[in-house]
């Protein structure tokens, strides 16, 4: 009796899921790895003043920073890692002050975030808060304590659309490569006139039923 083989749809889901699988896994180790695996060590960058129009959106959807404040003026700190960056943004008016940090994770792109914040409102010490469904590592499941250190503590799983999207399809091709060779090695072998399952060499044998088994494995022709 035949198996079945499985249906092509359910294959594509199957493989996308693995996908985004590993494209959470990778961001993961990426935001939480020590700043020893970014070759040359982690690069920096500071802007004052006004943030500019373009990043004042991204503070609205990516850090998710109240809109009243993203378009004010603050201050701007990024450090960028093999796979990973981390903003450090200060917003304020005449009312209220925020400070976001915020640590994105994902290789080719940025994929997932993990965002904290705190708000001086006459709490100046007021310790930073991780806005779920982030939430932070816990210590005692880390290899040793360079490992989600800092800044980078929290376990990114608020999704950046483009950028998962990406991945995922980036990590499901390189899943489905191997089923490519399959398809490929048969042809090769019928063409060759070799038995598909063994690759037997069938060309030499002579035969008046040409759907005799393989003398090797016993595999239909």
């Amino acid at each position: 009796m035949r198996r079945r083989r499985p249906r092509p749809l359910l294959l594509i889901a199957l493989l996308l899921l693995a996908g985004a699988v590993v494209n959470v896994t990778v961001a993961w180790v990426l935001v939480g790895a020590p700043d020893s695996w970014t070759p040359g060590g982690p690069s920096e960058r500071y802007q004052d003043g006004a943030v500019g129009e373009k990043w004042a959106e991204e503070a609205t959807h990516r850090l998710r920073a109240p809109r009243r404040l993203s378009e004010g003026a603050g201050s701007r700190f990024e450090r960028r890692g093999a796979g990973w960056t981390t903003y450090f943004v200060l917003l304020s008016n005449d009312q209220e002050t925020w400070f976001r940090v915020g640590t994105a994770g994902g290789w080719p792109r940025r994929s997932l975030i993990a965002v904290q914040s705190k708000r001086f409102a006459g709490h100046p010490d007021a310790e930073l808060r991780p806005i779920p469904p982030s939430f932070i590592a816990p210590r005692g499941l880390l290899p040793n304590e360079r490992w989600f250190h800092a800044s980078r503590n929290c376990v990114p799983l608020s999704p950046l659309a483009a950028g998962f999207a990406i991945n995922t399809l980036f990590y499901t091709a390189i899943l489905a490569l191997p089923l490519s060779v399959f398809p490929i090695r048969r042809r090769l072998r019928t063409r060759r006139g070799r038995c598909l399952k063994c690759g037997y060499d069938l060309a030499g044998l002579v035969s008046a039923d040409a759907a005799a088994p393989c003398p090797e494995c016993g595999a239909a022709r």
